[in-house]
This record gives structure tokens, C-alpha cells and sequence, in this order.
């Protein structure tokens, strides 16, 4: 095996524990909460990855409900072709 292959094994173990996850998860709300201030599209990426990846249910409410929330203040302009 090669040793990239076994970093992915080492990391694909690792993310099965919780404790792991609430970790990562944690980390891209603190980034995609301070992304959403500077680069929007960053931050709205970085909770998205938080409810499709996470399977850390308060986190995922949390990033749900910030996406939402935020999609409704962003203004639609006219379509542009």
C-alpha cells in the first residue's frame, strides 16, 4: 500500500470517532462564521460542509439554520445573460 493510501485509511478511522468529528466540525464553524464577515461564499461553503460531512446533529442545526438565514438577506438581482 502506498503511503498515501495509508493516510487516507489512518484518516477515514479517525473521522469515525465522534469526538474527531465535533472537533473538525467546531473548527469550520469558528472559520466559516469568521468567512461569512469577509468572503461570504467561503463561509456558506464551510457550513454546508458542516451539515453534509459532520453527522454531529446540534452542529448541523446550527449550519442549517445560518445558511437559511443568510440566503434570505442576500438580494436577487436581475438574471444576467
Amino acid at each position: 500500500m502506498s503511503q498515501a493510501g495509508v493516510v487516507s485509511d489512518i484518516r477515514r478511522r479517525l473521522f469515525k470517532l465522534r469526538l474527531v468529528r465535533v472537533m473538525v466540525a467546531l473548527f469550520f464553524l469558528i472559520r466559516g462564521t469568521f468567512f461569512l464577515l469577509v468572503d461570504p461564499f467561503r463561509g456558506i461553503s464551510d457550513f454546508c460542509w458542516i451539515y453534509r460531512v459532520s453527522q454531529i446533529d446540534i452542529v448541523r442545526n446550527f449550519a442549517y439554520h445560518t445558511v437559511s438565514r443568510y440566503l434570505v438577506r442576500v438580494p436577487v438581482g436581475p438574471n444576467r445573460k
